[in-house]
């Protein structure tokens, strides 16, 4: 399973989405080519006085990957200061089992849209979930995020709980 190529994504991130793509080359190297794509973007896209909605980023994706690793913390944490301030970030999380069960409809429904990390919730469910406590640990670090439990809630009522919070700003 290969990771998509986002069409909007800066030269450097499809780059470096092709080598995370080539097997042949250790993981633990792809930290430099999303570390230099985040840093171009941030030296070349107008962010400030922009209503911002950020879906996901590789800069705390690379981090659940990589957030044992000194070095690369170090090095995205240089960037901190240049990224956007969000008013509000949320993290989305999910107990193992329903995110299994979600995975498994949206490979059925959407196979193009799954990557390997995705796979992770069904392949090596214990690494998914040492990744996610990264992650989550790294998003509340840098940008005060606040979590909200989707395990027993429908799309609609995470979208109401979501937008309540973004309404009380």
């Amino acid at each position: 399973m290969s990771y998509l190529v986002d069409r909007y994504a800066n030269t450097l991130v499809i780059k470096a989405k092709e080598i995370l793509n080539d097997e042949t080359i250790p993981r633990s190297l792809t930290v430099n080519a999303f570390y230099n794509a985040l840093k171009y973007d941030l030296e070349n896209y107008n962010w400030k006085n922009q209503n911002i909605l950020q879906d996901s980023s590789f800069f705390g994706r690379t981090l659940a990957h990589n957030g044992k690793n000194t070095v690369a913390v170090n090095q995205f944490d240089s960037l901190i200061p240049f990224l956007p301030l969000f008013n509000i970030t949320i993290i989305l999380v999910a107990n193992i089992k329903v995110r299994q069960e979600r995975l498994l409809k949206r490979i059925e429904n959407s196979p193009e849209l799954v990557t390997q990390d995705d796979l992770l919730v069904i392949d090596n469910p214990e690494k998914f979930l040492e990744n996610e406590k990264i992650l989550i640990y790294h998003m509340q670090r840098v940008f005060d995020g606040h979590i909200i439990d989707t395990s027993s809630t429908s799309t609609q009522k995470t979208a109401d709980i979501i937008l309540k919070k973004v309404n009380n700003l």
